[in-house]
């Protein structure tokens, strides 16, 4: 990690021998040796956490992407797919506006038969 050879521990031990001292050194290795063993832990759940995260997006980008045709023969059957069932929406309008007009008609020739009837039972 830093690339530190024997040497140089065997000079970062004389000089933390120097400046702490023979009777706090043992204290201080064990406080640095669990400083240390604690962030390897912090460091460790982190990047459990990170890959799970990532596997989360991985996932959503999957499902997102297999929605996507992925060739243009696919796009074009689904837009040909697409525009006939508005062509058959359209057609099925069609056909509703010709039975309106069809029930219009037999209505207009129910009224006019109506007012015959009632014409000769008038005449009578």
């Amino acid at each position: 990690m830093f690339n530190l050879g024997f040497p140089e521990l065997m000079a970062l031990g004389a000089l933390a021998l120097i400046v702490i001292g023979p009777k706090q050194l043992p204290e201080v290795a064990k406080v640095l040796a669990r400083t240390i063993n604690e962030l390897k832990r912090a460091t460790k759940d982190l990047s459990g956490t990170l890959a799970d995260v990532k596997s989360d997006v991985r996932s959503s980008v999957d499902d997102v992407m297999d929605g996507i045709p992925t060739n243009l023969d696919d796009l074009e059957k689904k837009l040909t797919d697409y525009s006939n069932d508005n062509e058959d929406s359209s057609s099925s309008d069609e056909h509703a506006e010709q039975l309106e007009h069809e029930e219009a008609e037999i209505g207009d020739n129910d009224d006019h038969e109506a007012d015959k009837d009632k014409q000769e039972g008038e005449n009578v």
